[in-house]
């Protein structure tokens, strides 16, 4: 080995070499880069009006497949609404979920997921009152 040779490697070695540069590739993996912005998922809320009790199973998927529902029962017959209450009321709380009447015949029910507050709802009567 010359001098010459020698002495670049010291100098490269301690970081302090002149002499070319070496190439520097920089890899882009971008499987593990997450967004920190993520897309805003739609939300929907479908209001049913349930003509008969053979239409409550579809209701319970709905919220069983993490969909909330408002069931609003004010065309059917009263002992109908009851049936159908009972029947979604048990499904529900089997699957950890909520329920909130809004009015008469008027129910919203979530999935455990979603919470309802209920606080809002008694402002908003007191104001009409």
């Amino acid at each position: 080995m010359r001098f010459k040779e020698i002495w670049e490697r010291i100098l490269d070695f301690f970081g302090l070499a002149n002499g070319q540069e070496e190439e520097y590739y920089e890899e882009h993996n971008d499987e593990r880069v997450i967004s920190i912005y993520r897309k805003k998922q739609g939300f929907s809320i479908m209001i049913y009006h349930p003509e008969s009790f053979n239409e409550v199973q579809n209701l319970v998927d709905e919220i069983k497949a993490k969909k909330p529902i408002i069931l609003n029962l004010e065309e059917l017959d009263r002992e109908l609404a009851r049936r159908i209450i009972d029947f979604m009321s048990g499904a529900v709380y089997g699957i950890g979920g909520n329920i909130q009447k809004v009015a008469e015949y008027i129910f919203v029910f979530t999935p455990h997921n979603i919470d309802i507050d209920s606080g809002v709802l008694k402002e908003s009567r007191s104001l009409f009152s």
